[in-house]
């Protein structure tokens, strides 16, 4: 028996028997090779059809992605769905946007941090956020209304700190400029702070607890540029921020900073400060307190709050602190923790 002459599919390759090809008209005859073949077929009548609405107008290129659209939709796709169109920052209607200062985008583009840190450009309009950690919430929520956070935890070592700089919740940003700061830039060598005039409640003993936790803390300040990374956009937050940070005691940290120099943070962020069952020897939501009283005596009170605390769910409408109005809850998410904050915003 002599071996029938076989040829190729024309679709896949497969060897196949001339009069198998004879009566498919040169393919196999397997499913998955008929199954590619139809679609093909189709694709060749789609690209077709497409051309042609395309050479008749029905069909244009979006110049912002590229993609075919429609022509009677290619305004509402340019205005609001295109995929490279800019989107805005969630919160930037909570908070509303500044231009980045003059003096950040100056000191962005030089190669060194000046010797002196020019603390009042570092203060105005600034986020004061006291027991503060490393929790990035205020910078996920708040830059842009702000440019500048102040942060400020008696409970983090210099060492803390240095581990975990590049801040989880900073990912969308790189530090391009940072150095150590001496307490002569924050203050005069000779300054001293205001005693608290009262401690909470004495069954607290809040005296004591500031005692101790002072002789643990060593001081120490750091202070960083921030530029967002190439491939993120403004729904990150803008361009830059500069970021203080000082391990040192909230309220002399404040006097030192606002006080001394007449000047009131734009927001202040009071998100688990620790006055239950942490290190803190005051409750910074106490409007009574020492923390809120140095506030309160300021040239004017804070634009905004943010309070919160970890892991927890409800939120009070009625501000701890008089003359606020409650705006939205929202929650944070950094190290698997999540923060749930209260915003507020001050009577105008």
């Amino acid at each position: 028996m002599t071996e029938e002459s076989k040829t190729t599919c024309r679709a896949c390759g497969t060897a196949i028997l001339v009069r198998t090809a004879d009566a498919t008209g040169g393919y196999c005859r397997s499913g998955k090779c008929a199954a590619e073949r139809e679609a093909k077929k189709r694709a060749e009548c789609q690209r077709a059809i497409i051309e042609e609405r395309v050479k008749k107008g029905a069909l244009k290129l979006c110049p912002l992605c590229g993609n075919l659209i429609c022509s009677s939709r290619l305004a509402k796709h340019m205005e609001g769905k295109c995929e490279k169109l800019p989107r805005p920052h969630p919160y930037a209607t909570t908070f509303p946007h500044i231009p980045i200062p003059e003096w950040l985008v100056r000191l962005a583009s030089a190669t060194t941090l000046p010797p002196l840190i020019p603390l009042k450009d570092v203060l105005s309009d600034s986020c004061f956020y006291p027991s503060s950690g490393l929790d990035s919430s205020p910078v996920l929520l708040a830059n842009g209304c702000v440019h500048s956070f102040v942060y400020v935890d008696y409970g983090t070592s210099r060492d803390d700190f240095n581990r975990t700089m590049l801040f989880p919740g900073f990912s969308p940003y790189r530090p391009i400029l940072s150095r150590n700061v001496e307490r002569h830039e924050i203050v005069p060598d000779d300054w001293i702070p205001q005693p608290p005039r009262r401690f909470d409640n004495p069954g607290f003993d809040g005296r004591q607890r500031l005692m101790e936790a002072q002789s643990r803390c060593l001081p120490f300040g750091h202070w960083s540029i921030w530029q967002r990374r190439e491939k993120r956009d403004e729904r990150v937050g803008p361009r830059l921020f500069s970021f203080l940070f000082l391990g040192g005691e909230a309220l002399s940290s404040f006097q030192g900073l606002y006080s001394r120099n007449e000047m009131t943070p734009k927001i202040l962020a009071i998100i688990q400060p620790g006055h239950a069952c942490g290190d803190n020897w005051t409750n910074f939501n106490d409007p009574d307190a020492p923390l809120w009283e140095a506030i309160s005596h300021g040239a004017e009170l804070p634009e905004f709050l943010l309070i919160g605390s970890y892991g927890g769910r409800s939120i009070s409408v009625d501000c701890p602190f008089a003359g606020y109005t409650f705006i939205k809850k929202t929650w944070t998410y950094e190290d698997r923790t999540e923060r749930v904050i209260g915003i507020y915003n001050r009577n105008l």
